[in-house]
């Protein structure tokens, strides 16, 4: 009885608006142009959404519009549950979906590569109290709750990097530099890139005042220096240049020179060591004095301008030598272009050859992948990450509670070419990471930043 009278109100109110503008002569006319006015603003309306449609401008709009959809979704389930429409989940105030039917489902299980029957089988339970459940399909069955993935086998936090940027990218990237990895390890390029490394030479300055106890250490190695100053590391860059040289030179000058005299020694390691290991450190310090660089070994002290001058200019020779030891003869060059040159591998279904270029002093080698159509190249760097630092979502690991991750290590980086300049692609730390964690970090950053759409 009550929908009859609702709709019969209705039908009297557009009976009302349908005869109120013909009352008279003048209403007619202001109809007319209302409408003209309308039909305008319609049409203007009409082309600015094509517009922001073919730009990709209303994008996020219309992604917002469909999580909102979402959330009427879950209050109307909600009011059904209630009303006793439709059955009661057995987790009081949830509903459960399709995960293909949510705004945004779709893509996420492209993300995730899954086809066929396997996309109908992953759903995702929706709470009223913000907890959330994604599951089927081969995914999770992961959990959602305060701001943390949780793995509802074992009720643990899900502990993995977090990845950031276009991720389907970063992906591909992982792969090449996985797959090429295990090429050049499989043709034994290890070795030859680890006969490239430099030994190093470190200035050591030890404090004499009572109120100084800051130890520094100054260690070049690889083109590269890394400078401590007491327990703060000072940042210097990772450029090879005389410039930076002489910055760091400089600085230590000025920090032994300060107050009283640091006492003041050098040592140069006597075997080339790995990148991966670490430099030289003050338990294994036994070094030089300064002077003995400019043929004074009782002077111990870095104490003017004229002796800072000295020290550079030992330095620059040292450096020079230490190069050219680490140099590759002809003969180790064309062994080593032998294992590349005219090899193949494959990535995600693309197949690259691969062919080597030099520097004009045969020292930094670039390796060159090419598709045909995509182009990558791998350059030799002897001062490759072997930890990553990531932000971990959840990281209740107490033998890992930073979220620092080891990884796959090997002395390359992966570059592209704008036309201009070759760039490092993405972040060391995400690309270079084991293939295994890589697909936990891929898989759980997707479904994390799927359920924070849908749960709030």
């Amino acid at each position: 009885m009550g929908l009859k009278k609702e709709v019969s109100g209705i039908k009297s109110l557009q009976k009302l608006r349908a005869i109120t503008p013909l009352g008279s002569k003048k209403g007619a006319i202001d109809w007319t142009v209302g409408k003209l006015m309308s039909l305008v603003l319609g049409v203007l309306l009409l082309v600015m959404i094509i517009y922001g449609v073919s730009s990709g401008g209303l994008n996020p709009l219309i992604k917002r519009m469909g999580d909102s959809m979402d959330q009427v979704g879950a209050l109307v389930n909600k009011v059904l549950i209630s009303s006793g429409v439709k059955d009661k989940d057995p987790l009081a105030g949830c509903y459960t979906e399709p995960v293909e039917s949510l705004s945004g489902g779709k893509n996420y299980l492209d993300q995730m590569g899954l086809t066929g029957d396997e996309r109908s089988l992953v759903t995702i339970k929706i709470c009223s109290d913000n907890v959330c459940e994604l599951q089927g399909g081969g995914i999770g069955p992961y959990g959602a709750r305060n701001n943390g993935l949780i793995d509802l086998d074992t009720f643990e936090p899900v502990d993995f990097p977090i990845l950031a940027g276009d991720l389907q990218k970063l992906k591909f990237e992982n792969e090449l530099y996985n797959s090429a990895v295990d090429f050049l390890e499989n043709v034994g390029a290890r070795d030859y890139y680890e006969e490239r490394n430099t030994r190093e030479i470190t200035f050591y300055g030890k404090p004499r005042g009572i109120f100084d106890d800051s130890e520094i250490y100054a260690t070049w190695k690889n083109g590269v220096w890394k400078v401590s100053l007491g327990e703060e590391d000072i940042p210097f860059g990772e450029v090879n240049s005389v410039v930076i040289d002489n910055a760091v030179l400089e600085y230590f000058y000025l920090q032994v020179d300060d107050g009283f005299a640091d006492e003041v020694y050098y040592k140069e390691s006597s075997i080339v060591i790995s990148a991966t290991e670490d430099y030289i450190g003050p338990a294994d310090f036994n070094g030089e004095p300064i002077g003995t660089l400019w043929g004074d070994s009782s002077d111990n002290r870095l104490d003017s301008r004229e002796e800072l001058d000295k020290l550079k200019n030992s330095f620059n020779q040292i450096k020079s030598r230490l190069l050219e030891e680490a140099s590759p003869t002809l003969e180790d060059g064309d062994n080593f272009k032998s294992l590349i040159n005219g090899k193949q591998i494959e990535v995600d279904g693309k197949i690259f050859s691969l062919s080597i270029f030099e520097d004009s002093n045969n020292k930094y080698i670039l390796i060159l992948l090419d598709s045909g159509i995509d182009k990558y190249y791998l350059e030799f760097d002897p001062n490759s990450k072997v930890f990553g630092n990531h932000n971990a979502l959840v990281s209740q690991n107490e033998d890992n509670p930073l979220g620092t991750v080891r990884l796959r290590e090997f002395p390359i980086r992966v570059l592209s070419f704008d036309g201009r300049d070759y760039l490092e692609v993405n972040r060391e730390e995400h690309y270079k990471l084991p293939r295994e964690i890589f697909e936990k970090a891929y898989s759980g950053t997707i479904s994390y930043n799927f359920l924070k759409t849908k749960c709030r």
